[in-house]
C-alpha cells in the first residue's frame, strides 16, 4: 500500500527537519503511532545493515548525516556556503583517506 500525502509530508519533516514557519500552516497534524525516522538514523540503519562490510564508524556516518541534512534545507539561503561546508567535521576528519 502506498503512503498518503500527509504521511509522506510527515516523513519528510521527520527526515529533514521542521518546515519554515510560513509553511507550517499547510503541514498535516502529527499522527499517533506513525513511525518517524531521522536522516542520520536512516543512514546508520542502512549502512550498518547485517552482512555489509563497514568502512566507516558510527561517528563518521553521523557526520555525513549532519552534512547532508545541512545541504537539504528547505530554503537555499539556509544551506551552507561552500567555505562553510568544507569546514564541516565530515571533511575535517576525512574518513575517506582511511579506506
Amino acid at each position: 500500500m502506498l503512503p498518503d500525502r500527509d504521511s509522506l509530508i510527515r516523513n519528510w519533516i521527520s527526515m529533514f527537519g521542521d518546515l519554515p514557519e510560513e509553511w507550517r500552516k499547510h503541514a498535516p497534524p502529527e499522527a499517533e503511532g506513525e513511525e518517524q525516522i531521522t536522516l542520520r538514523n536512516w543512514l546508520r540503519e542502512t549502512y550498518f545493515d547485517e552482512g555489509k562490510t563497514s568502512y566507516f564508524s558510527e561517528t563518521d556516518i553521523d557526520r555525513a548525516g549532519t552534512m547532508l541534512q545541512s545541504l537539504l534545507r528547505y530554503r537555499p539561503s539556509d544551506r551552507p556556503r561552500l567555505s562553510e561546508l568544507l569546514d564541516h567535521s565530515w571533511f575535517q576528519c576525512n574518513p575517506i583517506q582511511m579506506i
